[in-house]
């Protein structure tokens, strides 16, 4: 089983818990076209909680702060997915702050959402951003009802008693969901990768994680973090925290990722693509965000090279492409991914690490990533950080497989494939 990205993960979320209505905050870190509306942030919650009464199953995303005032039951799930901590507690939150339970918090909010008729807050970490992790196929069920709004569903309002009712069945369901507990010396914060976090917060409940915090006789918390910690005791509840915090940490810029073992990333290495308008049939936002390759399919891409002077260089899989090699036009190459094993004998296949030139079939592809073992780095000769000098392997490998550690790289063995491209780049030979 291949990890799959963040973005691969909720992708598939979506489809198959059968979302129909979605809204992206502008300035979202991961960019979902077809939810791109050009709305504001309160906008877009309106439009979402709007379309939840309805019936529709709502998802959003968020950079913001998520805050609303609800007034009218919802038909549907809504969830909404925020990068940032709750400023306001008016619904349920659940937090995930490693993308290994991401699938569960997920399913989780949808489950509570459901059953309690009442929107979902997840609040997720920067790690869960950009990251990865194998995960099987969600499980839902299909049957959804169809939409319908009529006067009498608006003229309905939640009473503060159907709030409260609704608020302890979305308690009761996340505590059987989560039991963690914290001990005094835990440091806690969501962005912080040594530290521990809630799993879930409730409006006017107090969680047993909650009351396990107050009995701890100290606890580090972030510095970002104060402001949310304060809003917590003063605003959200009555509680009372003995916490020390810790100096905010000089954040790391995230370096750009692709799939282990990309086969774009070692075709990159190879030719100097930046000679070339670079287009693709693979949808990958990776490939446009890191790559500037721009996501095309074929026949467009042919139809763009007739009578231009640039040089252009479309990859593809060869399953999509209809036309034999030597019909190309010259200002015009071709490198087409093998994504099927039927033998094409008028395409040239090549060796991926032996790759000179374009107008070759490779011998894999995004969905058939080969795994030829497992890469290793010697300590004594990695010295690139060291030497405060920037990682040849992680710049132009795109891997993350790779990541840095104090004044060393390591290797995620269970990311690894064994491409190799780490060692052709490494220009002090500590992988092998």
């Amino acid at each position: 089983m291949l990890p799959k990205n963040s973005y691969e993960i909720i992708t598939e979320f979506i489809e198959q818990a059968g979302f129909s209505t979605g809204f992206a905050e502008i300035n979202f870190p991961i960019f979902f076209p077809e939810y791109d509306l050009r709305l504001s942030a309160s906008e877009g919650i309106d439009y979402l909680l709007g379309a939840a009464t309805s019936g529709n199953k709502s998802i959003g995303f968020f950079h913001s702060p998520v805050y609303f005032n609800l007034h009218n039951f919802i038909k549907s799930e809504c969830i909404f997915i925020t990068t940032s901590l709750p400023e306001n507690l008016c619904v349920p939150v659940i937090f995930c702050k490693n993308i290994v339970s991401f699938k569960n918090k997920l399913t989780t909010a949808i489950r509570v959402s459901e059953e309690s008729g009442l929107p979902v807050i997840l609040a997720i970490s920067k790690s869960v951003l950009f990251n990865y992790c194998e995960i099987d196929d969600f499980e839902f069920d299909s049957e959804r009802m169809a939409p319908a709004i009529d006067k009498k569903c608006l003229s309905r309002k939640i009473s503060t008693d159907n709030f409260l009712d609704n608020l302890n069945i979305a308690e009761a369901l996340l505590s059987a969901s989560f039991d963690n507990k914290f001990s005094s010396g835990d440091t806690i914060s969501l962005n912080d990768d040594q530290g521990t976090f809630f799993d879930y917060i409730v409006p006017h409940i107090k969680s047993p994680q909650l009351e396990s915090l107050e009995k701890c006789s100290e606890i580090f918390i972030s510095e970002n973090e104060e402001r949310f910690f304060k809003k917590l005791c003063l605003h959200f509840y009555p509680l009372t925290i003995n916490y020390r915090t810790l100096p905010e940490k000089c954040e790391e810029e995230l370096a750009p990722i692709l799939c282990p073992g990309c086969p774009f990333a070692f075709i990159f290495s190879r030719l100097k693509t930046e000679d070339y308008l670079v287009l693709t049939d693979i949808q990958c936002p990776s490939l446009s965000r890191y790559l500037s390759v721009e996501i095309r399919e074929a026949d467009f891409a042919i139809g763009l090279a007739r009578n231009i002077n640039s040089k252009m260089l479309f990859i593809g899989n060869i399953s999509n492409f209809k036309y034999p090699l030597f019909n190309i036009k010259n200002n015009i190459e071709i490198i087409l991914l093998k994504d099927i094993d039927t033998a094409v004998e008028i395409y040239p296949e090549i060796k991926l690490h032996k790759l000179q030139k374009t107008g070759v079939t490779l011998p894999y592809s995004c969905n058939n990533i080969r795994k030829y073992g497992k890469m290793t780095i010697n300590p004594k000769k990695c010295k690139c950080l060291k030497k405060n000098e920037s990682p040849e392997c992680i710049e132009q490998s795109f891997c993350p497989a790779l990541f840095r550690s104090d004044d060393i790289i390591l290797i995620n063995d269970d990311l690894c494939t064994g491409c190799g491209l780490c060692k052709n780049v490494c220009p002090y030979g500590a992988v092998k």
